[in-house]
């Protein structure tokens, strides 16, 4: 572990905050400085959903207001979505600090990194300093309650890996909020993680019932599927992205009520339009 990551960690149990995005704790993180991973993912999961649908869903970006949950302290999918012509972008990251995302530190070594791999993989569409006035015209707010104070109206919503860790009883009205906010016809993306976020399979892990989990909900991809269902989007699909073999014996008393359909689905992704 190197200094950075060492003394971020302190820092971390110090506040006792789980998404700590200091200066220091983003500067040490090699998984929230590596551009290539958040391009390879938008592509993979796109591909992934045109092989299994047979249908193209990847949404136009052109013009568009994007809004992504949970974006991270470097703005998740923002630097993308605005490079390939979104008019707009707004997260939402309770841990946002603007001095760490948008320090010296990480324009250099993240964000002009970010665009030259862009620009590899798309094309030179603009300079880097239009690219990152851009980035830091964006509205990332604390919590979607924020949205009341944005008069754009929503036309794409992202989320990736989130919304498995927030609160089951903040979950749909989370939604909720982001849905009135939403325009008609707007696309929703959701990849959504059934694991246990922990070098273990779902099958040792559904072996014992959880009493408690700070970082996650437990809720399985049907749950998600049908809270979701229930803001009645005009059209709405699920893709199982990965999935493990389940023995529904030996499961925890804890996941008997899910059927192995369920319980085999590690990540999904639910998609569709408003």
């Amino acid at each position: 572990m190197n200094l950075y990551n060492f003394f971020s960690k302190i820092v971390q149990k110090l506040q006792g905050n789980i998404f700590n995005y200091t200066h220091l704790n983003v500067r040490g993180s090699k998984k929230h400085l590596n551009p290539v991973l958040l391009i390879d993912r938008w592509e993979r999961y796109h591909r992934v959903i045109t092989s299994k649908t047979k249908n193209h869903f990847k949404p136009v970006l052109s013009n568009k207001t994007v809004f992504e949950l949970g974006c991270g302290p470097m703005l998740g999918w923002g630097p993308l979505v605005l490079f390939l012509g979104a008019k707009k972008f707004i997260g939402c990251e309770p841990g946002f600090q603007k001095k760490a995302t948008f320090s010296k530190y990480v324009k250099n070594n993240y964000f002009r990194k970010h665009y030259n791999e862009l620009v590899s993989n798309y094309g030179n569409r603009m300079s880097f300093n239009t690219f990152y006035k851009k980035l830091k015209n964006s509205n990332i707010l604390k919590t979607a309650d924020e949205l009341d104070k944005i008069k754009t109206c929503i036309q794409i919503i992202l989320s990736n890996s989130v919304l498995e860790h927030i609160n089951r009883n903040n979950l749909f009205k989370t939604l909720e909020k982001i849905w009135t906010k939403a325009k008609k016809n707007a696309f929703f993306f959701h990849a959504i993680d059934m694991g246990p976020h922990k070098p273990i399979s779902l099958q040792n892990w559904y072996k014992k019932n959880i009493k408690k989990q700070i970082l996650l909900n437990l809720l399985r991809i049907n749950d998600f599927f049908l809270l979701i269902k229930t803001l009645n989007p005009t059209r709405i699909y699920l893709v199982v992205y990965r999935s493990q073999c389940i023995n529904k014996k030996s499961v925890a008393k804890m996941w008997k009520n899910y059927t192995v359909n369920n319980l085999k689905v590690k990540t999904g992704f639910i998609f569709g339009y408003k």
